[in-house]
């Protein structure tokens, strides 16, 4: 059963709403366990075996693995979709990868002097904003909060979108403060 595809088996729909699974390889580079699957069920792993035996057969060897496990590998993908979603969008001024070092000479600042005017210039730009907007640019860009996130934090009052627009319009007033 080793090239089954798993998507195609009876109940496969009803297998997926009460547990999740995972390749172990794919979640751990360098697995050397006997196991191939990692499931996290809903169920205890008799109501599996006995519900859906073609299935289970398929994944096996595999583990089965908490709820707090899930809980766990939810906050590590979401941590590494938001760290991705940076390093694309945001290179930092040194960054060392297996086998060059970038420098931006751009944003290198040689004078001491004139790098404690412009950070001066950052901190009363950003003092200028209203404290809700400042503390969705610090959320947002210093703290790595998406939307979500941000309006988690806050008690839900606000909606992703103005959330979104709120630091959209924030960004521009920093832009004319700093011009």
């Amino acid at each position: 059963m080793n090239n089954i595809r798993i998507s195609s088996l009876e109940n496969y729909d009803s297998f997926k709403k009460v547990c999740k699974y995972f390749r172990l390889e794919d979640e751990y580079p360098g697995w050397t366990g006997d196991e191939k699957y990692g499931i996290i069920p809903d169920v205890c792993e008799d109501i599996l075996l006995a519900k859906y035996p073609v299935i289970m057969q398929a994944l096996s060897p595999y583990i089965i693995l908490g709820a707090e496990y899930s809980e766990i590998r939810k906050q590590s993908i979401n941590h590494d979709r938001r760290h991705e979603r940076n390093q694309a969008n945001y290179e930092s001024l040194f960054a060392l990868d297996a086998e060059t070092e970038y420098h931006h000479d751009e944003l290198a600042c040689p004078d001491v002097a004139e790098a404690f005017i412009k950070k001066q210039m950052i901190k009363d730009a950003l003092s200028r904003l209203t404290d809700i907007q400042r503390s969705r640019i610090e959320k947002y860009f210093f703290q790595g909060m998406n939307y979500r996130e941000i309006r988690e934090s806050e008690g839900r009052t606000a909606t992703i979108q103005a959330i979104a627009e709120s630091i959209k319009n924030s960004l521009l007033k920093l832009k004319i403060f700093l011009s």
